[in-house]
This record gives structure tokens, C-alpha cells and sequence, in this order.
């Protein structure tokens, strides 16, 4: 519990990742704030965006890691921020449905950011 509030506090997780040119960077892996969950919603099928979002980065940025340092951020992201994404992404789904039950049958709910329909 400890570490889960300095965490909070710090916005994320230092880590140390490897580039495929031999050096090293010190990055955070973020502990995404709530209006960024749309955002790892839209990247959830793509694992560089994933990275990229979590440290932060520009895209293309993920393309210069290892293998083995591109998973440890994939993984330490998913460790801060999945348990929090997935409830957020359960009480979406449940507002979408309530919408859904007020349009003509056959009619689709799309989310302003055309990420849920």
C-alpha cells in the first residue's frame, strides 16, 4: 500500500530501459490520470502507442528499445494502470448501454471519441 501511494504521488515508476544501440534512458512509466484512459483505450491493440503513452514519448520512440525493456514497460504500465482502466472501461460500457436503451432498435452508440461503439 505503501508503494501504491508514492507511486500515486510521483505520477508513476522510474525505470531504466535498454536502447538496441547499447544505451540506457531513465524513464517514468506514468500512472495515467483519468482523462488519459480514452487514450490507452484508442491504444489498447497497439503495444507501441501503449509504450510511448506510458513513458510519455513520441511515437517511434518504442522502436529503439529492446525487446526485454519494451515488455518491462508493457508490464509495469499494465501493473499501475490496468485495474483502474478496466473499472473505468466497465462504467463507460454501462453508460453507453444506458444511452443505447433510449434510440430506435438498430441504431448504434459511437462515443464522442469514436473508441467505444
Amino acid at each position: 500500500m505503501i508503494q501504491n501511494a508514492f507511486t500515486t504521488l510521483l505520477g508513476g515508476q522510474d525505470m531504466i530501459v535498454t536502447k538496441l544501440d547499447g544505451t540506457t534512458e531513465a524513464v517514468k512509466v506514468m500512472q495515467l490520470p483519468i482523462r488519459s484512459m480514452g487514450d490507452y483505450l484508442a491504444a489498447i491493440d497497439d503495444e507501441s502507442k501503449l509504450v510511448e503513452l506510458a513513458a510519455n514519448k513520441e511515437a517511434g520512440w518504442s522502436d529503439s528499445l529492446t525487446e526485454e525493456s519494451f515488455e518491462a514497460v508493457i508490464i509495469k504500465m499494465e501493473e499501475l494502470n490496468a485495474d483502474f482502466f478496466f473499472r473505468w472501461l466497465n462504467r463507460r460500457a454501462k453508460r453507453m448501454a444506458g444511452l443505447a436503451a433510449f434510440l430506435p432498435q438498430g441504431t448504434s452508440v459511437t462515443s464522442p471519441t469514436g473508441s467505444l461503439k
